[in-house]
């Protein structure tokens, strides 16, 4: 597996200390994850739970989170789970706050990441929302939350990238063969294939949900199974 290269940050404290109790508030655990295998896998995801301080945060976080891998489908195969740091939630953020600003190289294409808000956790009264909600729902594009000249500077990397390969194309004395243009039947089959692969991604997200759905019954159901089994003979519950 590859070393896991380690983010330069400011200098700080290495773990929250035992600070005394005080008032409950929050606290948001940044976490990355890396998942080795022939094809290596890694991902961010944070935490959110109430404490009195931070190093009880950061006992919520572990605890939560042993309890997704063992009610969900989360965290199910082989991986390493990193805490990046804790963000204690405090203070007035009328004004927004920025956090767990990373930045780097992009990986080459095709990079393709999943993505949930709230994954698999029906006992919380957390809402999410699409911010895409409003658009047609055929729209697969994807628009800037802010645009900071990013999509002019891409456009123009492109022509000059395009430019760039007709200028060095070579010479053909091949005469360039004129293809005829599709029929409407033509664009009609086009369509119906691409509905067909659409539903066909349907139908795979609806089988794998329904998977992970069987998955997290059958834990919850063997686990029933445990406990009655220990209440049989006298022991205490399984945790």
């Amino acid at each position: 597996m590859a070393s896991r290269k380690k983010a330069k940050r400011k200098a700080g404290p290495k773990r929250p200390g035992n600070a005394p109790p005080g008032l409950p508030g929050l606290y948001l655990g940044c976490f990355s994850f890396d998942r080795p295998g022939k094809e290596r896998w890694e991902g961010t995801f944070q935490v959110v739970v109430e404490a009195d301080h931070a190093a009880q945060a950061v006992d919520r976080m572990r605890t939560r989170l042993k309890a997704l891998r063992d009610e969900t489908s989360l965290f199910q195969e082989p991986a390493s789970l990193y805490i990046e740091g804790i963000v204690e939630l405090r203070g007035s953020f009328a004004d927004g706050l920025l956090v767990n600003y990373e930045s780097g190289l992009a990986p080459p294409d095709p990079n393709v990441r999943l993505m949930c808000l709230i994954p698999e956790q029906d006992d919380s009264d957390a809402r999410s929302y699409d911010y895409r909600m409003e658009k047609d729902k055929d729209d697969t594009s994807v628009e800037p939350f802010l645009d900071f000249g990013g999509l002019a500077l891409a456009k123009a990397l492109a022509e000059t990238e395009t430019a760039r390969r007709e200028s060095t194309w070579p010479a053909s004395s091949e005469p360039l063969i004129d293809r005829p243009k599709p029929t409407a039947e033509d664009r009609a089959a086009s369509r119906a294939q691409a509905e067909a692969k659409k539903v066909q991604r349907q139908d795979e997200r609806a089988a794998k949900k329904k998977e992970r759905e069987r998955v997290a019954a059958a834990k919850i159901e063997r686990r029933r199974a445990i406990d009655a089994t220990l209440t049989e003979l006298g022991k205490p519950r399984s945790g």
